[in-house]
């Protein structure tokens, strides 16, 4: 099952096998999602306090127009220090549950992380957070790095689109 590594500012979606992870999330958001109709899933690393952004908001919007997911987790960033400047900001969470129900029209589960990842399931469905309580081998030696590709639909690894860019650039 490949395990594709993106970046702040890009997001994923494909069928079958699909695992993805991200660079430690510290204030940022892993946007998880899955459709049970097509058995599509994806994510998108949302980097923080950038959803008033235009080409943020519309590379989620695309994320989500080409996922349409019937299910979403918002992996929030866990604050590991404890003295309120790591973590996912309040208004961001607000904000991003709020897009969520207006663009997905589901409501979102919420969990916690700082190495966040997602994976579809054998038999259906799919799990997001902490990628040391997900079932898949997450190890970083074994990714594909999809972090210098441009936004498009890609044939190799069996197929998955990208959308939006590498912010951390």
């Amino acid at each position: 099952m490949p395990l594709f590594f993106i970046e702040m500012g890009q997001g994923i979606v494909a069928n079958g096998d699909l695992r993805v992870c991200t660079s430690p999330i510290y204030s940022c958001t892993l946007i998880a999602g899955y459709n049970a109709r097509s058995g599509y899933g994806g994510a998108y690393h949302y980097p923080a306090e950038t959803l008033s952004q235009a080409d943020v908001r519309a590379d989620m919007d695309v994320w989500a127009a080409v996922l349409r997911p019937t299910a979403v987790t918002l992996v929030f960033a866990q604050d590991t220090v404890g003295n309120g400047i790591l973590g996912t900001k309040l208004a961001d969470r607000n904000a991003l549950q709020a897009w969520v129900l207006h663009q997905c029209v589901v409501p979102p589960t919420l969990t916690l992380a700082v190495r966040a990842g997602m994976e579809l399931l054998a038999g259906g469905g799919y799990a997001a957070g902490s990628v040391r309580n997900l079932a898949g081998d997450f190890d970083m030696g074994a990714t594909i790095n999809v972090d210098t590709r441009t936004a498009g639909t890609y044939l190799d690894y069996g197929r998955f689109t990208l959308v939006g860019q590498n912010r951390e650039r």
